[in-house]
């Protein structure tokens, strides 16, 4: 493997900002300079086409958090989500856009104070007129969650509406009007859970609820009438639906049950407007199910188990045809011991894993069909460890991580046939590693966090995934003790187009997170009012 110094570009100090070693993007900020013990509380980047990032500050009053948009590139100061206040009302959640009615759905108690609800309002002018959608609340009564449906006519909404602390399931247009409930009658005590989805043809949502204590059933409700129907089999009360999963064209439900055998949680299928449940695993289960996936195309579900080998246990992939037909082993054309994380290619064809083999781990690939196993990352002798990977979005490369025997780290890339597999940003520092990674939407970058050049200090990167060429720090050099990191969800998100990064790091003062935003081809200057103020 190449030293880091040959595989990176190595730039003066001065033109790196005191950083050498790496090309250095220019960078904004997105927020405007805050006062002392205002902060960012967290951003969501629209993907709606608009090119406007949505982010949370206390900048009005101190503790209660506003909306605010802000182009992506910096080039407009931020402007408030126009919603009205009440003094003290404090806002929920991030405003969640639906495009093709151009509103926006948000939580909050701004009608009366302390009491979230939900509304909508247009996005036309960035805030306007707010309309409510859920009914009276009883007292103490709170909107919990929402959804939108994907034809963004539709909100469905979780909360103890009618009986404080029962949590139940609602629907209603987007613009307001009739409120009609999803589930059906339930104990006082008992609720629908909070992973509830609406199907990809916005007819129906699929939730579970606890009608009986610790026994959760599935169900299906249409959004238009409102007729539900138990979708799993549990005659005797004794079993429980812990997890379910929707196939893509939104026709089938899988779900995973101790329906059949108390101790043991299978995989069933059944038609989303109700029906027989149909086991979809075979006899090869001894224990549960541990992970399962449904192919793009909706033709089958990907599972892996647990199974007895002598004294210890190996990990092995199975699929099963969703329209019928015996269960088929993925992974038994090669003594592997243990198979983690699997992805679908994007097109369906292929699942790509990483697993142990011969006391290493590498990333493989096998057909959905079956058929032959693939060993596409590098030599474990040259590169050491693959452990977790990333699938291109055009399905051509897999980025993937490396962990050297000298404690370095290391990105890389090999092509879904496993040819040209190489290094694309060098190895870490000693003992620095590689938080999170992620392929922008065109195919041609990696945006990746870590303590790559500082042990200990988290920055953010960007290196081309097709051509050879330099690791790109994305965020200034940061004082002592700060970090590219968010207090609570994303420390980065991109752009829709997959040009420019969003992310939250204290860059200008330790402790004082900010938002910034960088094109991470590095080929983009702002001219940023703010950052002139401070000296930037």
């Amino acid at each position: 493997m190449r030293a880091l110094a040959l595989s990176l570009i190595t730039i003066s100090s001065a033109s790196a900002g005191g950083s050498p070693g790496v090309l250095q993007c220019q960078n904004v900020r997105l927020n405007a300079p805050l006062a002392p013990e205002e902060e960012i509380a967290g951003f969501q980047v629209a993907l709606d086409g608009t090119d406007r990032v949505v982010f949370l500050a206390d900048v009005v009053l101190d503790d209660e958090f506003d909306a605010l948009t802000v182009p992506q590139d910096g080039s407009a100061p931020p402007t408030l989500f126009d919603i009205n206040r009440i003094p003290g009302r404090f806002l929920n959640a991030f405003p969640q856009i639906a495009s093709a009615t151009e509103r926006a759905v948000i939580i909050g108690d701004f009608e009366t104070l302390d009491v979230d609800e939900i509304f909508s309002v247009t996005t036309a002018t960035g805030g306007g007129p707010l309309t409510k959608l859920n009914s009276t609340l009883v007292n103490e009564g709170d909107i919990r969650s929402f959804s939108i449906s994907p034809d963004d006519n539709t909100v469905v909404y979780l909360a103890d509406q009618d009986v404080d602390r029962r949590e139940e399931l609602y629907r209603v247009p987007i613009n307001g009007g009739e409120v009609l409930k999803l589930n059906g009658p339930l104990q006082t005590s008992r609720s629908v859970e909070r992973d509830f989805e609406i199907t990809s043809n916005s007819e129906y949502v699929i939730f579970r609820a606890e009608e009986i204590s610790f026994v959760r059933d599935l169900f299906s409700a249409e959004l238009e009438s409102g007729n539900r129907v138990q979708l799993n089999e549990n005659a005797d009360n004794r079993g429980t639906v812990s997890e379910f999963q929707v196939s893509p064209d939104g026709t089938t439900v899988v779900y995973q049950a101790n329906q059949e055998t108390d101790n043991r949680f299978e995989l069933f299928r059944v038609p989303v407007a109700g029906g027989t449940p149909i086991k979809v695993n075979g006899p090869e289960v001894e224990s549960d199910v541990r992970e399962y996936a449904i192919s793009p195309d909706s033709s089958l579900v990907v599972y892996l188990i647990s199974r007895a080998s002598g004294n210890t246990f190996v990990a092995e992939l199975w699929a099963a045809p969703l329209a019928g037909g015996t269960p088929f082993h993925l992974t038994s054309a090669i003594s592997i011991n243990s198979v983690r994380g699997f992805e679908f290619t994007p097109d369906g064809s292929l699942v790509v894993f990483d697993a142990e083999f011969d006391n290493s781990r590498e990333i493989m690939t096998v057909p959905i069909s079956g058929g032959t196993v693939n060993r596409i990352s590098g030599s474990p002798a040259q590169i050491g460890f693959a452990s977790e990977f990333a699938i291109s979005p055009d399905g051509q490369r897999v980025a993937y991580r490396a962990l050297g025997s000298d404690g370095t780290t290391s990105l890389r890339t090999t092509t879904i046939a496993g040819a040209m597999d190489r290094s694309l940003t060098g190895t870490s520092v000693v003992n620095g590693g590689i938080r999170d990674f992620e392929i922008t939407p065109d195919s041609l970058q990696l945006v990746f966090t870590g303590d790559f050049l500082t042990d200990g200090q988290q920055e953010l990167f960007a290196v081309s995934l097709t051509t050879s060429g330099p690791v790109r720090r994305i965020n200034r050099p940061l004082p002592e003790g700060a970090e590219v990191r968010s207090s609570g969800g994303d420390d980065f998100q991109q752009s829709l187009d997959g040009q420019r990064v969003v992310y939250i790091a204290d860059q200008n003062t330790a402790g004082v997170k900010e938002l910034f935003s960088a094109d991470i081809r590095c080929d983009d200057l702002f001219a940023d009012s703010f950052e002139a103020t401070d000296g930037g």
